[in-house]
């Protein structure tokens, strides 16, 4: 799950903490998801074997979030990407 959220702004991000900062989330994302969220839909008869949700919903929040707070904080700070 941390390449799948990390990667929109693997080649634009060059600072190693938001790469870490981005598995650690999708891990603590994943783990609610199987605890919480996963026992209830599998209670009303969906079933999700293969985790396509959570994938879904990470690259969701990968391209909608992530990759928006990275690009801005960069702007933000003055920092010239050559990948723009």
């Amino acid at each position: 799950m941390g390449a799948i959220i990390y990667g929109p702004v693997a080649g634009t991000c060059i600072n190693i903490g938001a790469a870490i900062a981005s598995g650690i989330f999708a891990g603590f994302f994943s783990t609610f998801f199987y605890k919480k969220i996963y026992p209830k839909l599998n209670a009303s008869g969906v079933r999700d074997t293969f985790g396509l949700f959570s994938i879904w919903i990470i690259s969701f929040i990968a391209t909608f979030l992530i990759a928006p707070i990275v690009i801005k904080a960069y702007y933000n700070n003055g920092i010239n990407l050559t990948t723009f």
